[in-house]
């Protein structure tokens, strides 16, 4: 970034004013830094698994589970156990963007897919597990519910992707 030195006259004698052309930018870039409020369910869930308090899979919906998951959390904390995000939880549990990210889908990525095994003793025989689909991989990945990664990604033809191509997710 670039410099400016300006100088002035005052009742204290010379001044000197540094001036940063970029301070905007930079505060700005900055502000994206700091928690900030939670503006909805899916974010309290993944405010609340990034703290280690699992809502179960993370879908935007309010169930039981992100109810229990928001006990735990107040618990801990020594906030008034309401199970519902009251303003003594929000003014203690924040969100740190980004929220969400973009994943780019590799070659690696497709090769931990395979079939689904037809039965327990198959399932046995198998080195290892291996995901159905990017979709069940990518979920599990983001703690997700696979159908809230589809909302994410409304453009997306599941059975048509390759490596390169970008999905949004959750960043737990």
């Amino acid at each position: 970034f670039v410099l400016f030195l300006v100088i002035s006259f005052s009742s204290l004698g010379l001044v000197v004013w540094l001036v940063f052309p970029n301070y905007v930018d930079i505060v700005e870039s900055e502000k994206a830094l700091l928690p900030r409020t939670i503006e909805s369910i899916a974010e309290w869930q993944i405010a609340l698994a990034r703290e280690g308090f699992s809502s179960g899979s993370i879908d935007g919906v309010w169930g039981e589970q992100t109810r229990q998951a928001l006990l735990a959390y107040q618990s801990r904390h020594r906030l008034p156990r309401s199970g519902a995000f009251d303003v003594a939880t929000g003014k203690r549990l924040k969100i740190q963007e980004p929220v969400f990210e973009t994943r780019r889908l590799s070659k690696g990525d497709f090769d931990q897919l395979g079939p689904k095994p037809s039965s327990w003793r198959e399932r046995g025989q198998l080195d290892r597990m291996r995901y159905h689909s990017i979709l069940e991989m990518l979920a599990e990945e983001s703690h997700s519910h696979p159908d809230f990664i589809i909302q994410l990604n409304p453009d997306v033809e599941w059975k048509k992707l390759k490596p390169g191509e970008k999905i949004q997710v959750p960043r737990v």
